[in-house]
């Protein structure tokens, strides 16, 4: 029986035909790295071995790379109010033109080393929800904007995180690691759990 397996939006995302013989026997070594291939093709991009636009930025120590397409906007916060029995992932609120936005602990989402308090120097990365409702991300610097090729991401073994976000694989970049973010169940998912 073939293995089972799921892209990032619970959609079975394998590449086409078998990826191992039945009766459990053990595919070889080349069919499955052929398969893998495919497989971290189907999740991490669209159209395999182009370049997408990548917002690169750092929380603590690490550097972290996202799709630009998956965020609405990168905002300057410099405050924000705490919010009692509130989940621990929100570290509050802010006003942001008018708009009320819940602030979320992007280091304990992405189980960084780091968490980020709020202030003039910091960025927060604003993701809109599939109910049209926003939520800030903030992190301790924006380094920039890169054109990145998905593929060359080594990608883990399972999708590392909390949930809203994740750590999907990691990259050389700029001869430091960049460890490449999934943003898309935030995007998909409501913030009704909190």
């Amino acid at each position: 029986m073939p293995y089972e397996t799921r892209g990032l939006d619970g959609a079975d995302s394998a590449p086409d035909g078998p990826i191992a013989p039945a009766n459990n026997e053990l595919a070889d070594p080349q069919s499955l790295k052929e398969w893998a291939a495919a497989y971290a093709r189907s999740v991490v991009a669209p159209s395999a071995g182009a370049d997408a636009e990548f917002i690169l930025f750092r929380l603590g120590e690490e550097r972290f790379a996202a799709n630009l397409d998956e965020l609405d906007e990168v905002a300057n916060v410099v405050g924000g109010i705490a919010v009692a029995h509130a989940s621990s992932l929100v570290i509050g609120l802010t006003n942001l033109r008018g708009e009320v936005l819940p602030l979320l602990d992007t280091g304990a989402l992405l189980d960084a080393g780091s968490s980020v308090s709020i202030g003039a120097s910091n960025r927060t990365l604003v993701v809109r929800d599939r109910r049209g409702r926003r939520s800030g991300l903030p992190v301790d610097a924006v380094i920039g904007v890169a054109n990145l090729d998905p593929t060359t991401f080594n990608l883990y073994p399972g999708r590392r995180g909390h949930g809203l976000i994740g750590r999907l694989g990691i990259a050389e970049h700029d001869d430091a690691a960049l460890t490449l973010v999934d943003l898309s169940p935030l995007r998909r998912d409501t913030l009704d759990q909190f």
